[in-house]
């Protein structure tokens, strides 16, 4: 054989082994049974703390990416991904400056990912390794910011105050707040033009932060008692429907499965209990152990996938919200562990386009707060929005906000907004305004 035929040989031999090793070199010993398989240096997953986004780890094209892109304006100069990968230890190396260092295993020394980043990912054994492009995307525009429009405006029945709330029951929207001067009642059918109604006198100051629409009634609670209204003039009497055996005071919360759920208070306990339509008492479905705030509770149903759940957002012993879900069949879960963000009284929550919302609020030193918090995996996980913007001056709190699936907007009605007039806002994303300017959708 010639000497360059011999050349030939070795050449294609060499070409077929560095095919085989698949990502860099490897020095692979198929022969040696006792070696364990170490040699794996594919990343497996990537995430990072405090945001939900799925990240995609593409082999082929040696990049991790997240499918969804981070709302408009997230920070990525400042995080600290973590990784996963096949092996039992897989080290992973950063390019700084053209200069390869270790990871940092400390998650409190942070790295900025905005210009991307090189990864290199070694096997356990260090015979082999794969280089990575981590492209963290985010949205150019702010698509998901609400634009705010003035809707209505019910100033000129002065409602005010914390002692209020909206409810939407048989086609009308309605708002019954409380101040000094007495009660108020506003009726509307589409959130624009409102109505004054008559408003009864009642020996104990309804607590209008508990009005539930429930089974073509409205319930509100009125001391330790449950009053339903009766009639078209909205008038309330006692309850026929009562606490559970061993309970004195009631909270409703929401209605989940055509059951009207509730907190029940008794002398060193409370529990979740439920109503359904035809029923005389509540019945007492689980006692809760974890010790929570009877009287700081807001409560709002969202959507979960194909499902609903209801959602108990109450004040922690450090001030912190505790949240709660409850599904259909009443089992109840706490999604999140350990802190999320502070509670405010009067913080404003609502689903939207699959969005768990809070907003609005007063602080403990009793200045309005701006926040925005979201979630999109049912309150497992939040981010807090900065780039979205509340409406009017951004003060409110106990407001109540009705989607309109039609137009994908929502009604911010009620709530006290500081000085200056009660106004009815509608608010839309700013994707379906764009989607409207663009495919012509009404």
């Amino acid at each position: 054989m010639s000497r360059m035929n011999k050349r030939n040989i070795w050449t294609l031999s060499l070409t077929a082994i560095l095919f085989a090793g698949g990502f860099t070199s490897c020095d692979d010993d198929d022969d040696d049974s006792n070696k364990l398989n170490y040699d794996d240096p594919r990343i497996r997953t990537m995430s990072i703390p405090g945001f939900s986004n799925t990240f995609v780890v593409n082999d082929v094209e040696s990049i991790i990416y997240n499918y969804d892109s981070l709302s408009f304006g997230s920070n990525v100069k400042a995080v600290h991904p973590t990784f996963s990968g096949y092996q039992v230890k897989n080290p992973i190396l950063y390019d700084s400056a053209g200069t390869w260092k270790s990871y940092p295993n400390d998650t409190t020394f942070k790295l900025d990912f905005s210009k991307g980043m090189k990864i290199r990912s070694l096997s356990y054994d260090s015979s082999c390794y794969k280089d990575y492009k981590v492209d963290i995307r985010i949205h150019l525009f702010d698509v998901e910011a609400f634009e705010w429009t003035a809707w209505g405006d019910t100033s000129s029945y002065e409602v005010v105050g914390d002692n209020e709330k909206a409810v939407f029951s048989q086609g009308e929207y309605h708002i019954f707040s409380q101040n000094a001067a007495g009660a108020t009642h506003l009726v509307s059918q589409d959130g624009k033009k409102w109505i004054s109604q008559k408003v009864f006198d009642y020996e104990v100051t309804p607590d209008w932060n508990t009005l539930t629409a429930f089974n073509k009634k409205l319930y509100v609670v009125m001391g330790d008692s449950l009053y339903e209204s009766t009639g078209n003039n909205v008038a309330f009497q006692p309850s026929q429907l009562q606490a559970p055996k061993g309970y004195a005071a009631l909270k409703p919360l929401f209605v989940l499965d055509n059951n009207l759920w509730a907190l029940a208070k008794g002398a060193e306990k409370l529990a979740l209990c439920y109503a359904a339509v035809g029923d005389s008492a509540f019945t007492e479905k689980e006692i809760i152990k974890e010790p929570i705030s009877f009287d700081d509770v807001t409560s709002v149903v969202s959507s979960s996938g194909s499902t609903d759940l209801g959602y108990i957002f109450t004040r922690g012993k450090e001030g912190d919200c505790i949240i709660l879900s409850v599904d259909k069949s009443g089992s109840l879960i706490r999604p999140t562990q350990g802190k999320t963000f502070a509670y405010r009284d009067g913080m404003t929550i609502f689903n939207y386009e699959k969005l768990l919302c809070v907003m609005g609020g007063t602080n403990e030193d009793g200045t309005y707060s701006k926040d925005v918090y979201s979630s999109t995996d049912s309150g497992i996980t939040w981010t807090k929005n900065t780039h979205r913007v509340l409406p009017g001056n951004g003060n409110f709190s106990h407001a109540g906000v009705f989607a309109d699936s039609d137009s994908n907007s929502i009604l911010l009605i009620g709530g006290n907004h500081g000085k200056g007039a009660n106004i009815v806002w509608k608010g839309i994303l700013k994707q379906f305004i764009m989607d409207d300017l663009i495919f012509g959708k009404n």
